[in-house]
């Protein structure tokens, strides 16, 4: 990657981070029968690489609506509503809001509705229909105890959630 012109003093060399676009494509291609796609980033100055993603998607999965959550759509709700290109922008909590738009847009039944406030009660993943998985991932608590002045997790998460850790051993 070319050395961008404000840092050209620096004896550094830059790379892209994350995944190739055209990996990206490839791997869009296997999926044309995709009803929806859901889009998010953990970090809002991360939003040119949100950009990117959904236009990949509008260009390989045409017709195909984009749903945008996350850090960056919930803090910078109006530029990303303006600028990512995504059909829908969800602010903050997710899990019941996106159940809302599927059945307002697309008409489907919302055939389990999650108390977002338990995490106790959030169904495990269905890590059955995977063919190989050498991880699992597992929601074990949401938020945080602290309230720095520095972080947004306060502005996400009203208290501090945690799984019973006896359903998560």
């Amino acid at each position: 990657m070319e050395k961008p012109a404000c840092l050209q003093a620096l004896p550094r060399s830059y790379c892209r981070y994350g995944i190739d676009p055209d990996v990206f494509r490839t791997a869009l291609s296997f999926h044309q029968d995709a009803d929806v796609v859901l889009v998010t980033s953990m970090m809002t100055y991360w939003y040119p690489g949100v950009f990117e993603v959904i236009k990949i998607i509008k260009e390989m999965l045409p017709g195909v609506p984009v749903i945008l959550g996350g850090k960056y759509a919930s803090l910078c709700y109006d530029h990303a509503s303006a600028n990512s290109g995504a059909d829908f922008v969800v602010r903050g909590r997710g899990e019941k809001q996106i159940l809302k738009l599927l059945q307002e847009h697309f008409a489907e039944d919302i055939i389990f509705e999650p108390d977002e406030d338990d995490l106790d009660a959030l169904p495990y993943p269905a890590f059955d229909l995977l063919n190989r998985i050498d991880q699992v991932p597992i929601i074990t608590s949401l938020g945080c105890p602290y309230r720095c002045s520095y972080c947004s997790s306060h502005l996400f998460y009203k208290d501090y959630l945690r799984r019973d850790p006896m359903k998560v051993a």
